[in-house]
């Protein structure tokens, strides 16, 4: 119960801090480029009107909730300020109830975001007292294959973010369902700021190519979207034409001598079993410590949205730990473009969890 305790503390000391209607230094795009959208589906933020520069200001303006009469005073100024914010609104970019206007989606800056980041931090630290040991078992493991560039995807892809976990979540319904997408935005963003895709981008593939991502370098998704039919035939049904060899060695995925240039862990590899129970003990913990209805009030969210969030933060802060502390490389993409189109460290072939499955049925159709 330590985040519990922690948060209430911090919140009633966060009651006597500076305003919480923090004027912007920089532009509101740059805050709303700051986005996560997490799960399957489409980035709300993603089109002209959030890419507008007086939109991105309402929606800055917005997110602890304005009434029409403050709201109708800022849009004076603005041409056809009722008609924007009508568009917004049929964009279900923001929505409005009894007390007046807000976003549909948590935008956590100044104030708000120093008290966040002092909980995400404070309990990723007592998270990793707990589980640091199962941590170094696994990453000794991980060394001793020789995979030492992908220590930093095998914490944050097969531990923290892993079909496995997200298995889990689902099944206690502590987070939104994995679709539709939810969108959240954190400005100044964590500096670990990661993230793991699955391909191919299908329900029931015997394995996927998990993929560890950055901000900054997203652009090798793509590549292994277009290799990940031909990889797998490669591993599982061990065949491969010359087109599917000649792209899948251009894109880093297959050495010259015809392996595969990535880890490749089978269902029957105890690896696969640590990083299930390092998972579903994480988990554990987090569902322990995080109380969502705190964070709910204080970020102007659901509960559950206020969970993944969190989720995704303590994450990150233990990953930061890791590395400051020599006990993980630092991930490449993080600090440099790729050399190929799919680059060392990034990537890894693990068998489809038949749990993560069962939720992606569950919710398919419901995605846009």
């Amino acid at each position: 119960m330590f985040l519990r305790t922690l948060c209430a503390v911090l919140l009633l000391a966060s009651c006597h801090s500076a305003s919480r209607n923090v004027a912007l230094e920089i532009d509101a795009r740059t805050v709303l480029a700051s986005r996560l959208t997490h799960g399957m589906g489409d980035d709300i933020l993603e089109s002209p009107l959030g890419n507008d520069s007086t939109n991105a200001t309402l929606l800055v303006a917005l997110r602890l909730g304005m009434d029409s009469t403050t709201l109708a005073g800022r849009l004076g100024t603005i041409p056809d300020g009722w008609g924007r914010i009508n568009g917004l609104r049929t964009a279900g970019l923001i929505a409005r109830d009894s007390a007046g206007f807000h976003t549909t989606f948590p935008i956590v800056i100044g104030p708000d975001r120093t008290w966040y980041d002092s909980v995400t931090r404070a309990v990723g630290a007592h998270a990793l007292r707990l589980h640091e040991p199962g941590f170094r078992a696994i990453l000794a493991e991980v060394e001793h294959r020789g995979w030492h560039a992908w220590q930093y995807h095998f914490i944050w892809s097969q531990i923290f973010d892993s079909q496995h976990l997200w298995a889990e979540v689902s099944d206690a319904g502590v987070a939104p369902p994995l679709a539709p997408a939810i969108t959240w935005v954190i400005y100044p963003p964590h500096p670990y700021k990661s993230g793991t895709n699955y391909y191919p981008g299908r329900i029931d593939p015997p394995a996927y190519l998990a993929v560890t991502w950055t901000p900054t370098v997203r652009s090798h998704l793509r590549a292994v979207d277009l290799a990940a039919d031909a990889f797998m035939s490669l591993v599982v049904a061990r065949r491969i034409t010359d087109s599917a060899r000649t792209a899948l060695q251009a894109a880093g995925l297959l050495s010259d001598s015809l392996k595969p240039a990535v880890p490749v862990i089978l269902a029957n590899d105890p690896l696969l079993a640590d990083l299930h129970a390092a998972s579903s003990a994480y988990f554990t913990t987090l569902r322990n410590e995080i109380d969502p209805d705190l964070l709910a009030r204080r970020l102007h969210c659901s509960p559950g949205v206020a969970w993944a969030m969190a989720y995704h933060d303590i994450g990150w802060s233990i990953l930061q730990s890791l590395v400051d502390r020599g006990l993980v490389a630092p991930f490449g993409v993080l600090l440099s473009g790729p050399a190929s189109p799919v680059p060392p460290g990034t990537t890894v072939l693990v068998p489809t969890d038949s749990a993560f499955t069962r939720v992606l049925r569950a919710v398919a159709g419901t995605a846009k």
